[in-house]
């Protein structure tokens, strides 16, 4: 049987060969007699398939596919974990557990399947870490014990679903409570603070509300140390007559420029009112002394006291937070008030009817406002200060004449440890549009460092540079005369040469066009000068004109030999990098801020006094 099967199977394969054109040996892939037949045609290579994709009839692997775990934050958005890398196409994604708003762990699974491939399982982890509370506060408080329940509780805005458990935060008798506040959220971390809710004895109280109404302010003392009066200041001013060979090192390096200056009247106005402050000051004892028996012959009703003392109108208003005195004769009346919050002063001091102040002041802030008027005509002017750690930005508007007519000064200031800019329009004669002089000062020494002016004259636009004389090389003694001289009003004089220094153009030979490279003019500053008399000191400004170099500020590369040029003078400019770096995003600050106050808006600021007073 097995031979008749052999005999049967050889004979079928046979015929189906001669049947389809083949041939014994072909079928058998037999080596065939190629020598009569012509060369081989070689096929090209097909290309290579995807290593994702099946060739033929195998199953292939999922390769090059990652599912990785993912930590976030929780801040309210949804989260999702994806697999990364390149899928063939048409393949299914299916995933379980791989997206989560909520704090928490989510174990996520990931399936990934296709024709021609095995099932891919992935799994990856996301998760979301709960958040910090930001912005909550929990501040100590007083109250002055008046039989009522007092409460402390937390500020700021808390997220929903937030629950704040208070342990010790509420009582009624003298004394401290020390408060707990617990703060829970299931998307945040626990948050406890601890703060002290004090509840003071109406039998202690009258000296410290006086105390704290009439607290001695010092503006100053927001400014750089080195640019208050008592740093800036000299025995006696330094060298103003140039008629004669000056020294060029004699000059003062410490001088309040015209920008500046604008700054320092605001603030002398404003210790000028807390002089008034002062006077109170003198009498505060008596008046801490009958306010303290009104408290003790009303221990249940105290929060409104009115009366006269040492020749005051007297009016004192106590509400939790907000302590208040008015006081006041015919010659000025105050309206203070001391914020236990935010440990910031309120006042308001009317000299006269014409003469007034308002202001608000703490240690890290103040906005400033006085007005002056005479026949009329008025002087605006408000200040504004805010620290932000080591660095203070702050702002000034001035308006003089009237309402509808007047003149307007602008000026914002920015100040840090190593220098003090501040910018302005004040101008130096009335036929100067200026968009922004700025001049800067070491905030460390007082000294002054230079100034930079974008001016428009004639229609043409400038950008100059100013030096003091004591940093510009190769000028060692000057002399000015006040004798104009057809490009300047005063005609200069240095190395002890008899001949006037001489100046070069640019611009072309316009009178319209043709402007100075560079020269030396007369500039107005103030010296400060403290005098002491009596034991009293008393700070004096003094008016006087310096000679001072500019430059404008594209020809600065070509100032050494444009100067030896026209004088046989080497002379050279000392660096101006902490000049020029801040000035154009101080101008732009320049320009929001002279847009941004209006002559209203300060009167409206400074109010009326308080009616108690009429």
């Amino acid at each position: 049987m097995k031979k008749l099967f052999f005999i049967l199977s050889a004979v079928f394969i046979a015929s189906a060969c001669a049947i389809f054109g083949g041939c014994f040996n072909g079928c058998f892939n037999m080596p065939a007699d190629k020598s009569n037949q012509p060369d081989a045609v070689v096929p090209d290579k097909p290309d290579q398939p995807d290593d994702n994709e099946p060739s033929g009839d195998s199953v292939k692997n999922f390769t090059g596919v990652t599912f990785e775990n993912k930590t976030v934050t929780y801040d309210g958005t949804k989260q999702t974990l994806t697999v990364s890398g390149r899928l063939p196409d048409g393949t299914e994604v299916k995933y379980t557990d791989n997206e989560g708003v909520n704090a928490g762990k989510y174990n996520a699974t990931v399936v990934l399947k296709k024709d021609g491939y095995n099932d891919l399982t992935l799994q990856a982890v996301l998760t979301i870490n709960k958040a910090k509370f930001t912005g909550v506060t929990f501040n100590d408080k007083s109250f002055f014990a008046d039989g009522s329940e007092k409460t402390i509780t937390v500020s700021g805005e808390l997220p929903q679903d937030t629950l704040v458990e208070y342990t010790d935060n509420k009582g009624s008798a003298v004394g401290e409570y020390y408060a707990r506040a617990e703060i829970t959220n299931p998307n945040y971390e626990t948050l406890v603070l601890i703060a002290v809710l004090k509840v003071k004895s109406s039998l202690q109280t009258a000296k410290s509300i006086v105390d704290v109404l009439l607290t001695r302010h010092d503006a100053w003392e927001l400014l750089p140390e080195g640019l208050r009066r008592e740093r800036m200041a000299y025995s006696a001013a330094p060298v103003g007559d140039f008629t004669t060979f000056v020294n060029a090192s004699e000059i003062g390096k410490k001088f309040v420029g015209k920008q500046l200056h604008v700054l320092y009247e605001g603030i002398e106005t404003l210790t000028t009112a807390f002089e008034y402050v002062e006077r109170f000051y003198s009498v505060a004892t008596t008046i801490a002394d009958v306010y303290q028996k009104f408290i003790s012959d009303n221990p249940d009703d105290y929060a409104v006291f009115t009366g006269e003392v040492a020749g005051y109108k007297i009016k004192i208003v106590l509400r939790d937070d907000i302590y208040e005195i008015l006081l006041g004769n015919s010659t000025v009346n105050a309206e203070l008030r001391y914020d236990t919050t935010r440990g910031a002063n309120y006042g308001r001091i009317q000299i006269t009817d014409g003469a007034v102040v308002k202001y608000e002041i703490s240690a890290n802030s103040l906005e400033f406002a006085a007005k002056a008027t005479f026949k009329g005509v008025g002087n605006l002017k408000k200040i504004s200060f805010v620290r932000n750690g080591s660095a203070v930005t702050g702002s000034l508007q001035e308006f003089t004449g009237t309402q509808t007519k007047n003149l307007k000064t602008s000026a914002t200031l920015a100040f840090n440890a190593e220098k003090t800019i501040i910018m302005s329009n004040k101008r130096e004669t009335d036929d100067l549009i200026i968009n922004g002089y700025e001049e800067v000062y070491n905030s460390r020494t007082g000294e002054y460092i230079g100034g930079e002016v974008k001016e428009i004259v004639k229609d043409v636009e400038f950008d100059t540079l100013w030096f003091k004389l004591n940093d510009v090389s190769g000028i060692n003694t000057i002399k000015a005369i006040h004798e104009a001289n057809g490009i300047n009003l005063d005609t200069i004089y240095i190395n002890g040469s008899e001949t006037a220094i001489k100046t070069k153009t640019v611009g072309g030979i316009s009178a319209k066009t043709a402007s100075r490279r560079f020269d030396i003019e007369m500039k107005d500053v103030y010296y400060i000068v403290k005098i002491e008399t009596d034991g009293k000191v008393k700070y004096d400004y003094v008016k006087t004109s310096v000679p001072m170099l500019f430059v404008q500020r594209a020809q600065t590369g070509s100032f050494s030999a444009d100067f030896n040029e026209k004088n046989n003078v080497s002379a050279s400019i000392p660096s101006y990098t902490l000049v020029t770096e801040d000035y154009a995003w101080l101008q732009q600050k320049f320009f929001e801020i002279r847009r941004s106050v209006t002559y209203e808006q300060i009167d409206a600021y400074i109010g009326e006094k308080n009616s108690y007073f009429n």
